[in-house]
């Protein structure tokens, strides 16, 4: 049994998958960066760097564990955010969006449709 890792060539924040091959180890975590490229959100990627940052750091607490450091949200007391949650919520065009099947419309359906569903956007 031998390990082998993929080559990644880094530019700046971001990584490249070279598709080779090699014999070793990787020598650091890509996981950050992986996790942009997943489309995960800005604000997860940024809370994973100030909690990489605090480890790397070798911040500990009275106990000897590792001390996350703290965010904005922890601040405020408002909880965790949810990793799956929806980027935003449906808004009411959505959901008629959603509902309409633009080809069982006529041309001038489609039409007051879309100015039914622009005034709505607006308000």
């Amino acid at each position: 049994m031998a390990n082998y890792t993929i080559q990644v060539k880094e530019y700046r924040d971001e990584i490249v998958f070279l598709r080779t091959l090699a014999p070793g180890a990787c020598n650091r975590s890509y996981g950050i960066q992986v996790g942009k490229l997943a489309g995960l959100p800005l604000e997860v990627i940024e809370r994973a760097k100030q909690v990489l940052a605090n480890l790397e750091g070798k911040e500990y607490d009275e106990v000897g564990l590792p001390r996350l450091s703290r965010s904005p949200r922890e601040a405020q007391n408002r909880g965790q955010m949810n990793l799956f949650a929806p980027a935003y919520v449906k808004s009411r065009v959505d959901k008629t969006l959603a509902e309409l099947d633009p080809d069982r419309l006529s041309p001038r359906e489609a039409l007051e449709w879309l100015y039914r569903l622009k005034k709505e956007a607006e308000e």
